[in-house]
């Protein structure tokens, strides 16, 4: 994987609102017609991970040549290891090893070079 990432502290703060943001949406998408706070950036971007890490390891994604905005393309593919940590199917370590992982995966490396495609 080139770089050394460390497995940065899990934060409660983080996974807690992942999990509101995965209720949230399923109650919007199932119809439950309870009014959803529309003004909640964090729920609905869904960006409060992808922008945790970037405070944790700015450095090395810089280096490895991610800016802050190929981060957060990448991070939308890792979105069901998300939602699978947000349920405690997967431990924090395993997200975070996946999460590094994928930077050198094709699709890592074409978010690199600027492929449109991703």
């Amino acid at each position: 994987m080139g770089e050394n990432f460390e497995i940065p502290p899990e934060s409660e703060d983080v996974k807690n609102v992942s999990l509101y943001m995965w209720l949230e949406i399923g109650r919007v998408r199932l119809g439950d017609g309870r009014v959803v706070d529309l003004e909640r950036e964090d729920i609905w971007s869904g960006r409060i991970l992808p922008e945790y890490l970037w405070d944790q390891w700015e450095d090395k994604l810089t280096k490895k040549g991610f800016t802050k905005r190929s981060f957060l393309r990448l991070m939308k593919y890792r979105t069901d290891d998300i939602l699978l940590w947000t349920y405690d199917r997967i431990h924090w370590r395993e997200l975070i090893d996946r999460i590094i992982e994928s930077m050198d995966t094709p699709i890592g490396k074409a978010i690199l070079e600027g492929s449109p495609q991703y």
